[in-house]
């Protein structure tokens, strides 16, 4: 998956959940700007964890605070999860 669909994906989820509608997002959108609840958060974790198949840490989702948090932490655990399984085939 490329960089720009998991920023699509991403914004999408976040707009979703937290009903935005047309408000502008980019990676620099702040949670706070947004006016994020803590339950369009969680949902918003949840779905992402379902679209990419991965498992966020608690920990992980707590210290999110903007889009680019998420998106960088989306791809990290992507890489993480093929690098596992590039190496459980080998």
């Amino acid at each position: 998956m490329s960089p720009q669909q998991i920023e699509e994906t991403v914004i999408a989820a976040i707009r979703k959940n937290g009903r935005l509608g047309d408000v502008p997002i980019t990676l620099d959108t702040s949670f706070e700007d947004l006016k994020l609840e803590s339950l369009a958060i969680i949902c918003t974790v949840f779905d992402l964890e379902a679209d990419f198949n991965i498992e966020i840490p608690d920990d992980a989702a707590k210290n999110m605070r903007s889009v680019r948090d998420v998106v960088n932490g989306v791809t990290s655990l992507i890489s993480n999860s093929e690098s596992s399984s590039l190496q459980g085939q080998a």
